[in-house]
């Protein structure tokens, strides 16, 4: 069975990282992250919340500036709410409620996930991080072979660019008007659209810059290609 490496904050509690441990194919490294509660695979991380703490974390505010400190750091970002959020008992309103759970979804582009628990929580951690860092089933194929019309040809181009994929591939077409033109933009061009940021600017940057067959400028290996947010 091919291996998975998690990175784990260390703030966790004992009980998360045990369960975690507990898959034989996990490799888990517990350090400090800035930004997320788990780093599952390239330019991927997964926050996890109880429901109550969903539901505070919205109330006082916490959650815009996690939500956009994510974002700006993650090229996918996913939430697990451990708990029903609309049956805590706390009072929030169930439109504010929903707003956020929109907010997640169809502005940022996030995945909200629901469990039951820790131990589901740690099942589905290991799941997501073992089809990110590819496991040879065949189950995920973040590209396909490349289409023949003219338009899906430059987003199988751009598409192809670290933390792009189809989605943002459209986005940045529609902005600059060109492949060419995505790939003379500048890193504050690409930081500036909504939802890219300045790591995903600077990782499409050094991507296209680095000279082939050498090493990335700047880079230090990290296992399957996972590395915790900067502090």
């Amino acid at each position: 069975m091919t291996g998975v490496r998690i990175i784990i904050d260390n703030r966790e509690p004992p009980a998360m990282r045990g369960l975690l441990a507990a898959h034989r194919e996990v490799e888990l490294e517990v350090r400090p992250l800035s930004v997320a509660n788990f780093v599952i695979g390239p330019d991927a991380a997964a926050e996890r919340k109880t429901a109550d703490d969903f539901v505070r974390s919205i109330m006082d505010g916490r959650f815009a500036d996690q939500a956009a400190r994510l974002a700006e750091t993650y090229a996918k970002v996913l939430w697990l709410v451990e708990g029903d959020p609309f049956a805590t008992g706390i009072g929030i309103s169930r439109n504010a409620l929903a707003g956020a759970l929109s907010r997640l979804a169809v502005l940022r582009g996030t995945s909200v996930l629901h469990t039951d628990g820790k131990d589901q929580t740690a099942a589905l951690i290991v799941a997501m991080a073992r089809h990110l860092q590819g496991d040879g089933s065949g189950e995920v194929a973040p590209r396909h072979a490349k289409p023949e019309d003219p338009d899906r040809a430059a987003e199988f181009i751009v598409g192809g660019l670290p933390g792009i994929g189809a989605r943002r591939a459209r986005l940045l077409l529609s902005h600059f008007g060109s492949v060419a033109a995505v790939f003379r933009a500048t890193d504050a061009e690409i930081a500036a659209l909504p939802g890219f940021g300045k790591r995903t600017a600077a990782n499409i940057r050094a991507a296209l810059e680095r000279r082939y067959g050498g090493a990335r400028p700047g880079s230090q290996a990290d296992g399957a290609g996972i590395r915790p947010a900067s502090p």
